[in-house]
């Protein structure tokens, strides 16, 4: 067993549940801090109506990123299930299929947020100084869609295989790197509500490559061969 993967089923249950969740919920709280520091940079540097734009649209990215979470988490289980009973071959096919709903999905996501998210703010009556600015602010964010799908698929797939620890490092180096990019895309280049929609994306980009290189270390993703042989999942 590689040191990515961590055997779930042997030891004191209450301290592979601490070691666990821990890193689940740290990772959860930088997952936030993306929105967060989006709203903070934009309010200081660029004004009142910006601040009010990032804000009436952040209960929708968190609505995208949490039907993403949903999917990608409801494909991890079948992922754990095959690694715990140690049926490798299972397992290699549960993932290849785990990627290519995903990013089904994840375009069909995509497609619906930018087409929907005009007349929603219309129907939640956003104001009109600041409805144009959140238009901006979330067609960027709902842009990068597949990418924050592929951190999800990624992330979910290392913790099905016990490792949430990856995960957690890709998060909160991404948060950092967001804020360094919110800095320099708004403060520095003047930007606005787009350099922080960019600098989100940016970072979500790196926290799935990150999660992409761990688990390519593992040797589960050979699944070219096992998409058309009618595997069996």
């Amino acid at each position: 067993m590689g040191t990515n993967e961590k055997n779930m089923t042997a030891g004191s249950p209450g301290k592979l549940i601490i070691t666990f969740a821990i890193p689940l919920m740290l990772g959860n709280i930088f997952q936030q801090f993306y929105t967060m520091a989006d709203t903070m940079i934009v309010g200081q540097v660029v004004g009142v109506e910006a601040l009010a734009a990032v804000g009436a649209g952040d209960w929708l990215v968190w609505l995208v990123l949490g039907i993403m979470t949903g999917i990608t988490q409801g494909f991890s289980i079948l992922v754990s299930q095959y690694y715990g009973a140690g049926e490798k071959e299972n397992l290699k096919c549960a993932v290849a299929k785990s990627y290519i709903m995903t990013a089904l999905l994840s375009v069909i996501v995509l497609a619906v947020s930018e087409g929907a998210v005009y007349h929603v703010l219309l129907f939640l009556q956003t104001p009109d100084n600041v409805i144009d600015l959140t238009m901006l602010y979330l067609r960027l964010i709902f842009a990068g869609v597949p990418i924050i799908a592929a951190y999800n698929i990624f992330a979910a797939i290392l913790r099905a295989l016990g490792n949430s620890r990856s995960p957690l490092i890709a998060m909160t180096v991404a948060a950092v790197i967001n804020v360094g990019l919110d800095l320099l895309f708004v403060a520095v280049f003047g930007w606005g509500v787009a350099g922080a929609a960019v600098a989100t994306v940016i970072a979500q980009g790196f926290s799935a490559l990150y999660c992409l290189l761990v688990l390519r270390k593992i040797r589960i993703s050979d699944w070219k061969r096992r998409i058309f042989t009618g595997s069996r999942l």
